[in-house]
């Protein structure tokens, strides 16, 4: 009987013979009574096959991940409802009569890609008929850790090619097996390919793993050499220290939906403390998140048992630098770096008891240059940007450096818009491990400046554009059951 191609099988068909290469195996979650496989053709095209979890072993006797076979004696079904990890109508069902008769000396690939763009990902939000593939630059973990219930998860960015980030998150068994230095020590830029990944939001937009999550480090694969020398041409010549600073124009022109993980860098001052706002909030002495009234008690919904309560900074502050200004809020240990009082002691001890009432101490910061590591706050909107600061640092300025801006802004007074109350803060409270790399524009440098109070600048969008060849392939979009 002739050979089929993969594209050709649909559900319910006569068992042509395939010839394939086995590239990957799992166990599903969600189907505990199966064991799955994928399997690709010469042509490049892949399906899914899956057999009775109780004859895996039989399975496994017969072919091994990484070899090629002729495939009968199977059975073509119809694809799943949900959580498909390649766009075919149909599935292969696998039978302890099925045959597999190994063959050499043929051109199958050994991996299988079917990778989405970052501009798609948001119609795939929490809809998983089709799972999805994702390439990008590794940037950095930026967290490892036991969930409540001691499941092991893993986060870290990816970076696409025009300097957008996404979180992916892995969990458990996916997370044991990435081997994190081999990530960390690979020379730039280090591309990952991650593979059946569900699009999530968790703050933000966020890839979540499932079983039949692979993990690729600078897979060879086109799409991989072509992001490489993308990256490599783009921060050419830039001195990597430098990088991840720029002026307060440059961050405001980015749009916060594409750039909500990503931590930037400025050198400006304050200009000005909100008055309308409080600088001081009571919170949880384990996670410092604000407590909350109940029978006339402070409680923490997260931690009944805590100590009592902690004075905490909360700083609503104006930031300026010669091209723009920005409101941020500063919390406890970043502010705290710089003014050199615990909270504790001014309320205290001091006896500045009056969240409206802005200590006199807080006037010495005023005007003084320091690095600002900023992140958009996740409830930014149109007309309207706001900005956590992670860190704050002292500035010690270098001589004879080029400044980075020829015209310098008029200065123009004017009133700032209130940002987020402070009453609800789980939203706005710093990452514990906020990412440090950020994509520039252009290299910059920063020289000593008498800050100003321009006009108020918008958030405006870019033009955004997908990789060559991404994107192709596509399932139609459907409902996940």
């Amino acid at each position: 009987m002739a050979v089929r191609n993969i594209s050709d099988v649909n559900p319910n068909d006569n068992a042509a013979p395939l010839e394939v290469r086995v590239i990957r195996t799992w166990q599903p979650f969600l189907f505990q009574n199966e064991h799955c496989y994928l399997f690709v053709d010469s042509r490049g095209d892949a399906i899914e096959a899956y057999g009775n979890r109780r004859d895996k072993a039989l399975f496994e006797s017969k072919f091994s991940v990484g070899l090629c076979y002729r495939i009968s004696k199977y059975l073509s079904k119809k694809a799943r409802n949900s959580h498909n990890v390649v766009p075919s109508n149909a599935t292969i069902h696998l039978g302890r009569s099925t045959v597999f008769e190994p063959i050499v000396g043929v051109d199958i690939p050994h991996q299988y890609f079917n990778f989405m763009p970052y501009e798609s990902l948001r119609a795939r939000e929490n809809m998983h008929f089709l799972l999805t593939d994702y390439i990008g630059r590794f940037d950095r973990f930026t967290s490892d850790t036991r969930t409540t219930s001691g499941k092991r998860l893993m986060k870290f960015l990816l970076e696409d090619a025009n300097e957008r980030f996404i979180e992916v998150a892995l969990w458990e068994e996916i997370a044991d097996a990435v081997d994190k230095e081999a990530l960390v020590n690979t020379p730039f830029p280090c591309i990952v390919a991650v593979t059946s990944m569900k699009v999530l939001r968790f703050k933000n937009l966020q890839l979540a793993s499932t079983a039949a999550t692979h993990l690729y480090g600078n897979p060879t694969i086109q799409d991989a050499s072509d992001l490489a020398n993308r990256f490599r041409e783009r921060y050419a010549g830039i001195n990597m220290d430098d990088r991840y600073t720029l002026p307060i124009a440059n961050i405001l022109a980015k749009n916060p939906v594409d750039y909500m993980e990503v931590k930037f860098s400025c050198i400006a001052s304050i200009v000005s403390y909100n008055p309308r706002r409080s600088w001081f909030y009571k919170g949880c002495t384990v996670c410092k998140k604000k407590l909350g009234s109940r029978e006339d008690a402070l409680i923490c919904d997260d931690h009944h048992d805590a100590p009592q309560p902690k004075y905490l900074y909360c700083i609503n502050c104006t930031i300026a630098d010669s091209t723009g200004n920005a409101t941020v809020t500063i919390f406890d240990i970043p502010f705290q770096s710089v003014i050199k009082i615990p909270c504790n002691e001014l309320v205290i001890q001091q006896g500045y008891t009056d969240s409206m009432t802005t200590p006199d101490v807080f006037s010495k910061l005023l005007g003084v240059s320091h690095m600002f590591k900023l992140q958009f706050n996740d409830r930014a909107h149109t007309g309207f940007t706001q900005f956590v600061a992670n860190e704050v640092l002292e500035y010690v300025p270098v001589m004879n450096e080029v400044a980075v801006n020829e015209v310098v802004v008029n200065p123009t007074i004017t009133e700032v818009s209130d940002p987020a109350d402070v009453e609800n803060q789980h939203a706005t409270q710093p990452l514990e491990n906020p990412p440090t790399n950020v994509a520039l524009e252009t290299t910059v440098k920063q020289v000593p400046f008498t800050p100003v109070t321009p006009a108020k600048i918008y958030t405006t969008k870019r033009q955004l554009f997908a990789l060559s060849g991404e994107g192709s392939n596509k399932a139609p979009k459907t409902n996940a059951p």
